[in-house]
């Protein structure tokens, strides 16, 4: 599948992204301040760029 990247994902993009990851999509996410990132950025969710 593919690879979806999202900046500064917020509220909606969080959920997009879980959506994706569901259905089977790599999504990688970043933002400034890794705080809204840590409640989405688990195992088998969504990964931090490299």
């Amino acid at each position: 599948m593919a690879t979806i990247g999202f900046v500064g994902p917020g509220s909606t993009g969080s959920a997009i992204a879980g959506r994706l990851v569901s259905a089977g999509h790599d999504v990688v996410a970043w933002n400034r301040s890794v705080e809204p990132l840590t409640e989405s950025v688990k195992p088998g969710r969504v990964r931090p760029p490299r």
